[in-house]
C-alpha cells in the first residue's frame, strides 16, 4: 500500500483535523499535456440524490452517493488507480475504496484520460458530518500521484434512535424456537 496514503490513513486524531483550505471540486489548474511520468487528477464530483454538490445532505441508510473521478495521466505508463477515503470532521478515517483492493482495472483513452465513477448505496454512517478525500496512485497503489482532501462533504441526517460513531454495520435478528416446560426433548 502507498505509504503516503497508509499514512494518512494511520495519522492520530491530534494531527489529523485536515486543512478545508485545499477544497477542489473542478481540478482544472493542472495543465492539460501532462508531464511525461505523472498523472494528476481533473476533476472530482459528488453526487447526492442525483444532485451534484459539494456539500451533500443524505439519510443514513436510504441515501447513496456517486463520486466522478476524471484523471488524465502519461500513457506511456501503466494505467493508474483510484482510491476514496470517508473521513470524520475530526479527521479520523472511517471508510475507504481502492480500485487495486477490489481488483477493478481502471481504464483510459490512447491519450491517458479516464474517468469512473464510484457508487455507494444506502450510506450506513449514522448522523454527524464526513469529508471525502480521494488519491490518484500508481499501477500498483504505491506510489502517490495527487490527491483532492477534503473534496466534498456529506451531512448525514438520520430516521431512527440508533446510537453508535459512526456507521450501523449490516446485521439480522432471529427468533430462537425456546422450550417450555410442556416440551419434552427426545
Amino acid at each position: 500500500m502507498v505509504s503516503a496514503y497508509q499514512a494518512f490513513l494511520d495519522q492520530s486524531i491530534t494531527n489529523s483535523i485536515p486543512e478545508t483550505s485545499n477544497i477542489r471540486t473542478d481540478i482544472t489548474a493542472f495543465d492539460r499535456n501532462h508531464t511525461s511520468g505523472s498523472a494528476h487528477l481533473e476533476k472530482v464530483k459528488l453526487l447526492a440524490n442525483e444532485i451534484n454538490t459539494q456539500h451533500a445532505i443524505i439519510t443514513s441508510g436510504q441515501s447513496g452517493i456517486t463520486l466522478w473521478v476524471t484523471f488524465a495521466s502519461d500513457p506511456s505508463l501503466p494505467c493508474p488507480n483510484v482510491a476514496m477515503t470517508i473521513q470524520a470532521k475530526d479527521g479520523r478515517t472511517i471508510t475507504s475504496a481502492a480500485t487495486w483492493e477490489d481488483q477493478f482495472s481502471v481504464q483510459r483513452n490512447f491519450e491517458g484520460y479516464g474517468q469512473i465513477c464510484l457508487r455507494l448505496d444506502q450510506m450506513p454512517l449514522l448522523r454527524g458530518e464526513y469529508q471525502i478525500n480521494v488519491y490518484l496512485l500508481c499501477e500498483r497503489g504505491i506510489h502517490l500521484y495527487d490527491a483532492a482532501e477534503s473534496v466534498a462533504t456529506l451531512q448525514v441526517k438520520q430516521i431512527s434512535r440508533l446510537q453508535g460513531i459512526f456507521f450501523q454495520f449490516p446485521h439480522q435478528w432471529e427468533n430462537n424456537h425456546i422450550s417450555t416446560h410442556n416440551d419434552q426433548d427426545s
